[in-house]
Parts: C-alpha cells; structure tokens; sequence
C-alpha cells in the first residue's frame, strides 16, 4: 500500500510538471510568476507613453525587460467636482525586471514627490493614474491604469 502511495504522489508531480515557464521574469519572492496570457502580456517602445492596467505586465523583447503595475498604493486626489486644499496624490507601486533582476519601484502622481525612478539602466516616469477621482462615480480594481514612459539612461 504505500508502494502505491508513492507511484501515486510521482504520477502527480509528474503530471503537474509539463507548463514550461522558462523566460518569464521572477517575481519578488523569488518564485516564478503566473504565465502570462496575451491577454495581459504585450509588447511596449521604449520612449513611447504607454497605459498599463492594473495586473497587467507589458515587454520590451529587444531590451528584455518586462514592467507590471502590482498595485495602488493609496489616491488621495481631489475628485474632479469638488475644491480641496490640495491637490491630493495617487501612489502606485510598479514591478520593473530584466532577466536577472526585479526592482519595486513607486511612483507619485504629486510634483513634490517622486514621480520618477532609475532602475536598470533606465528610466521610470509616471504621467497619470487613471481613472481621476469622480465623486459621481465608483471604480474598481479593473478600472485602474497607468501611463508611463520607459526611457534608457545615455551611457
């Protein structure tokens, strides 16, 4: 009987083994990320403004390296029809990796702050979290984005 049990617990790990994940970036913990779809795995130009969703992972095939929007940290922006003190902030927390290296990186909506980041050998800068607050409006997770732009630093 446990002969059996362990044929079984084999015949499993074997079967569980067949997706490759081979080239996808590592996440954080070291473990290997989720495959990604295309769904929300697509290509992006360096210099160009790109939008990226909440989840969403975008490559740079010719320079290896992939940069995903993990999360929003917190957004403290004045809704659009209402007058505040300030301007509030929206702060966002963005996952930047080549093949050997993963760098968390956050980012600010607020001029004071840091709205930009060097990883790499490249440049991170945000322009905008959307969508702006609307006290008219609920969102969810799935509604937010961001735009950014990935520059390579002169060597």
């Amino acid at each position: 009987m446990n002969d059996r049990l362990v044929v079984v617990i084999a015949i499993i790990m074997f079967c569980g083994c067949h997706n490759s994940t081979e080239g996808l970036p590592v996440s954080a913990d070291k473990k290997l990320a989720e495959p990604l779809t295309l769904k929300n795995f697509t290509g992006f130009q360096i210099n160009d403004t790109v939008n990226i969703y909440l989840g969403d992972t975008l490559s740079n095939a010719d320079q290896n390296i992939w940069i995903t929007f993990d999360s929003l940290l917190q957004d403290s922006r004045c809704p659009v029809n209402v007058n505040c003190i300030w301007q509030g902030n929206a702060e966002v927390s963005i996952r930047f990796s080549n093949n050997r290296y993963i760098q968390q990186v956050r980012l600010n909506t607020f001029p004071d702050f840091q709205r930009q980041k060097a990883v790499f050998g490249y440049t991170i800068s945000l322009i905008d979290v959307l969508p702006y607050p609307h006290t008219d409006s609920l969102y969810v997770e799935d509604d937010y984005s961001v735009k950014l732009t990935v520059k390579k630093v002169s060597e």
